[in-house]
């Protein structure tokens, strides 16, 4: 299963001032540091593979976060495999 948002609905979700209409990139992670990773109670290790790592996103709107915080939150392990397998391709990742 993919769970790749199609572009078309990141523009209605700016529309709907869901999320920020401004795409952000972080800066280089540092190869030699890890990212810690908190997913559904499990947290994560994740050490790049190389020094040019970095992220692009979007950020959740200030409304975005109001009406995110109603939603019951509900565990998707099929999610969290997917996207753990994702960030294998650029992270060593070990857990504690």
């Amino acid at each position: 299963m993919e769970y790749n948002l199609p572009y078309s609905s990141i523009i209605i979700l700016m529309d709907l001032g869901l999320i920020l209409k401004t795409e952000f990139e972080s800066s280089a992670m540092n190869h030699t540091a890890s990212l810690q990773l908190y997913l559904q109670d499990i947290r994560y290790n994740l050490s790049c593979y190389n020094k040019n790592t970095s992220f692009t996103y979007y950020r959740i709107s200030p409304i975005g976060q109001e009406l995110a915080s109603l939603i019951e939150y509900k565990q998707n392990p099929e999610y969290q495999t997917y996207l753990l397998e994702v960030l294998a391709q650029l992270f060593s990742i070990t857990t504690e």
